[in-house]
């Protein structure tokens, strides 16, 4: 292997085996629920699960095919999806909303 094809192997793994979890992790969790160790570990698992299972739908669902160009695009869009939500999830609309459904709960109570 050369050199160039080393780096691909390393970034193209850490892009598909890592971000998406890493990214997903912050949204699923706050950041003082869990440690980076725990987030790490949490990372790759999820990125195992989330990336070939989102191929496969979109695939099954849209028909659209499975080449890499495509699997590089779902996957950015994953993690632009997920940043969105974390951005959500930490500014003030998020807070708004949650009173907002915490005081329908509660009236429905």
């Amino acid at each position: 292997m050369t050199f160039l094809q080393i780096i691909r192997v390393i970034f193209g793994s850490i892009y598909v085996l890592f971000i998406p979890g890493f990214i997903l992790t912050f949204l699923f969790y706050n950041k003082r629920e869990i440690n980076w160790l725990e987030r790490i570990i949490l990372s790759m698992a999820i990125s195992i699960a989330a990336v070939p299972t989102l191929i496969f739908f979109i695939n099954l669902i849209f028909g659209i095919k499975i080449t890499t160009f495509n699997v590089v695009m779902e996957i950015f869009i994953l993690i632009l999806l997920s940043a969105g939500g974390i951005y959500f999830r930490y500014s003030e609309y998020y807070e708004k909303f949650s009173k907002k459904i915490s005081k329908l709960n509660s009236k429905k109570k």
